[in-house]
């Protein structure tokens, strides 16, 4: 037990590491993802709309350099401004000074100053974005506007989260999303994207500057500006896609913080703690339970919190740990505990063998130990079929051998162990030798008795067999040795009995005593027989294929005559000189 018991406690220590293992952390990201496929889109809140340059603008401006699209990013905000959008950000870098080199060769344009111009004009309302310190061409590279267009803090797989400040910078700079849903400070981690399962609102930047757009879709939106085209390498993966711009990443991330359902995902200390306590409960009901009984707990309890958790993430946006909970109940905490009680079961069984195992059946021992654990004593009830066997005339055969001692126990070593395989094959077990003689018992399973009395009346039979072979075969010299056996059955007590220094497994009960009687009554002249059974027996004698008749007999200790069975045999004569039955003969 107390193996079990650090077993468990070690389960628990590393159930509440399970946080931190980077392999658990990623399934259940993965988990994460499956529940919002199987939430299925969130209803449309506050509008956040993505202003694309996509395919078409992209073939539109191809004649332009990108190093110049400041120039038509100012007429995009100035579009944007007219339209009354509430709040615009820029996902690009403006990281070239168009305006010096067009100036040196006489042009007249300058498309930093232009979207300089279109940025103050708006009055605030504009931001631009950045991906690291001095990456923004003057004059766009006041600090009071820029914001930080860094994806995510992971560094490949599936975005889940981006930036709420980027700490990348020497002072944490502000989000893109962050500043486009408002929020001015005061948190630091990252913004966990509650992804809404619907196409965002995307406006063509070519159509925007032809006039080809419903200006009602922009008055009051949030808009961010960056590229949807094809040949862009801002894409990235998401739950629900593989190839999702960024732009639209930082729009679902913008348009979760404005709608107030950012994802909480349960602090890893909080995980740590749940899951120890639930394998704690599991790992000691693991001590005691069945393999059986355990697994439909698990499973039950896997299903209900399953649910739970998906119902959490829909209703209120929390993130409960599945995978690591999932791993311990239904994985490590059994296939640890019961490969530690299966080792200790082996243990015990080896210490019965090495202690009592030449002496005592191991399932008694086992039986009267588990007892003793449970505080029940080294005691059992339990119904059973009961064999008492002797060896025929022993006190006249043991005359035969004189003082040869030696050659009379070599003998009994000869006999009992034929007897005693036939009984264990059949599933008995032999409790005790006394004398010449040794009794045995079969437990009954199920609650129908009769193939167990049929099983024990086929294993009885073949003893006489295996007996007569030996006498057949001379195995005992000159000496003709046979057996007596009585067959009982019912309720009875087995126990471990006598003092501190010694003790002895016996078994208790009118079946016990039953069983005896008619082994003994074997040798009376009214039955003479080899084999004496009591009448609960009557059913499995049509299957054995021999011959009994029934008689009354009244055991030592009855106040009434029973109805016995006896085996019907011709008599013959032992070398001791007293009549016994001839082999079995069947009908």
């Amino acid at each position: 037990m107390r193996a079990r018991v650090i077993a468990v406690l070690a389960l628990a220590l590393f159930g509440a590491a399970t946080p931190w293992i980077p392999l658990i952390g990623d399934w259940e990201e993965r988990t994460t993802d499956a529940r919002f496929q199987l939430r299925g889109p969130l209803p449309e809140g506050k509008r956040v709309v993505v202003v694309a340059v996509d395919d078409a603008t992209e073939g539109a401006w191809r004649g332009i350099p990108k190093a110049m699209w400041s120039g038509e990013l100012a007429k995009v905000v100035t579009k944007l401004d007219e339209a009354g959008a509430s709040l615009i950000a820029l996902d690009f870098v403006v990281a070239a000074d168009p305006d010096q080199y067009l100036s040196s060769k006489g042009i007249d344009e300058t498309p930093n100053s232009d979207l300089d111009r279109a940025i103050v004009e708006s009055q605030g309302r504009t931001l631009l974005g950045t991906s690291r310190q001095g990456d923004v061409a003057p004059p766009l590279d006041d600090p009071t506007r820029l914001v930080s267009v860094n994806r995510s803090t992971a560094e490949s797989g599936v975005v889940r989260l981006v930036p709420r400040f980027d700490p990348s910078f020497p002072t944490p700079l502000i989000g893109i999303a962050a500043a486009l849903a408002g929020e001015v400070g005061g948190r630091a981690d990252p913004i966990e994207i509650n992804y809404s399962g619907r196409p965002p609102t995307i406006v063509s930047v070519r159509d925007l500057l032809d006039g080809r757009f419903d200006p009602a879709l922009l008055r009051g939106a949030h808009v961010i500006v960056g590229e949807t085209y094809a040949g862009s390498a801002d894409l990235h993966q998401t739950p629900f896609a593989d190839q999702v711009s960024g732009v639209v990443i930082h729009s679902e991330a913008a348009r979760t913080l404005l709608d107030g359902n950012e994802l909480r995902i349960m602090p890893p200390w909080v995980v740590s703690i749940l899951t120890a306590i639930v394998t704690l409960l599991f790992g000691f009901a693991a001590t005691k339970l069945w393999v059986g009984r355990f697994y439909l707990l698990a499973v039950a309890f896997i299903l209900v919190w399953a649910t739970a958790c998906y119902l959490a993430f829909v209703r209120i946006h929390a993130v409960w740990p599945l995978v690591s909970v999932s791993l311990m109940v239904l994985a490590l905490v059994p296939g640890t505990v019961y490969a530690v009680r299966a080792l200790e079961e082996h243990r015990k069984r080896l210490k019965a063998r090495a202690q009592w195992g030449q002496m005592i059946g191991e399932s008694s021992l086992l039986r009267l130990e588990a007892n003793r654990e449970a505080g029940l004593g080294a005691w059992g009830d339990f119904d059973c079929c009961l064999l008492s066997l002797d060896i025929a005339d022993f006190t006249s055969l043991s005359k035969q051998y004189g003082k040869a001692r030696a050659e009379l126990v070599s003998d009994l070593n000869k006999l009992f162990p034929v007897v005693v395989d036939v009984i264990e094959r059949s599933g008995g077990e032999v409790l005790n030798f006394m004398g010449d003689g040794l009794a045995a018992k079969w437990e009954i399973e199920g609650s129908d008795a009769v193939p167990n009395r049929a099983k024990v009346l086929a294993a009885a039979m073949e003893v006489l067999r295996a007996v007569d072979g030996l006498d057949a075969t001379r195995a005992f010299g000159a000496a003709r040795w046979d057996v007596r056996i009585g067959l009982a059955s019912g309720e009875a007590t087995l126990a471990l009995v006598g003092s501190e220094s010694r003790k002895q497994m016996t078994l208790y009960g009118d079946a016990v005593n039953l069983a005896a009687r008619l082994e003994a009554a074997g040798k009376d002249e009214a039955i003479r027989s080899r084999l004496v059974v009591s009448d609960d027996y009557a059913s499995a004698i049509r299957d054995v294929g021999a011959s009994f008749d029934t008689v009354g007999f009244q055991p030592k200790g009855w106040d009434r005559p029973l109805k016995v069975w006896r085996l019907l045999e011709p008599a013959r004569v032992t070398s001791a000189g007293a009549p016994v039955a001839d082999p079995v003969r069947t009908m």
